[in-house]
């Protein structure tokens, strides 16, 4: 397996699969050549299994033509692309996404900023909800364009999510937010982490299976 190494002076090694579809492993500086190899060959199943994905994944990111009757998910349902005459934005309406066919070269960049307003609405709101639960004080939520992943946390006490995210249903997105909120316990993925997560939402593991079946899906 091909794979390219970046050294600093981080203490863990991590891997990750990049926008291209290659394979990136961040290394500490004076880790042996021979622990390298011996990571990513632990992780052989994982980086196949997300490398087919990434393929999937940008297939369906240049295989949207916004078409009458192309689908596109919100909350985990699809809802049809239908054409008006006179229509002067996009909304949805009765199970469809109804766009004015003058707007029709537009369509791309006016779902992205639809789907952008959505996740301000919810995202913020279901973050206030399981911080309060969890005793948590979370100091902001920013929506963003990522496309490699679907939250962050820093350690100021800030959350970043892809508006991507209002695509999938309801429990996962609550795993998404619970996920990173857990990081403001714990800045890592150790066990106390997956304790804290698992403390709000026991069955976190089928929601995050979910997500990683299906995160090719979620894209316009």
């Amino acid at each position: 397996m091909d794979f390219d190494v970046i050294r600093s002076r981080r203490k863990t090694i991590a891997v990750e699969i990049t926008k291209e579809g290659g394979v990136l492993v961040r290394a500490p500086l004076k880790l042996a050549r021979r622990e390298v190899l011996a990571f990513v060959h632990r992780n052989r199943a994982w980086i196949t299994r997300k490398l087919a994905q990434a393929g999937v994944l940008q297939q369906g990111r240049t295989s949207r033509r916004f078409l009458e009757g192309e689908t596109f998910p919100f909350l985990g349902e699809q809802h049809r692309l239908r054409y008006v005459a006179g229509g002067e934005y996009l909304r949805k309406q009765n199970g469809e996404f109804l766009l004015g066919a003058d707007l029709s070269s537009r369509a791309a960049d006016l779902f992205r900023t639809w789907y952008r307003a959505r996740a301000r609405e919810i995202l913020g709101d279901r973050v206030e909800h399981f911080a309060l639960r969890m005793g948590l004080t979370c100091r902001s939520v920013r929506i963003t364009d990522a496309r490699e992943r679907w939250g962050s946390c820093n350690a100021a006490g800030s959350l970043n999510f892809a508006w991507r995210l209002v695509m999938a249903p309801p429990p996962v997105i609550d795993y998404v937010i619970v996920h990173e909120l857990a990081h403001l316990v714990e800045m890592n993925h150790s066990r106390r982490f997956w304790d804290c997560v698992a403390r709000v939402l026991p069955d976190h593991p089928a929601r995050r299976k979910w997500l990683r079946e299906h995160e090719h899906l979620l894209c316009v």
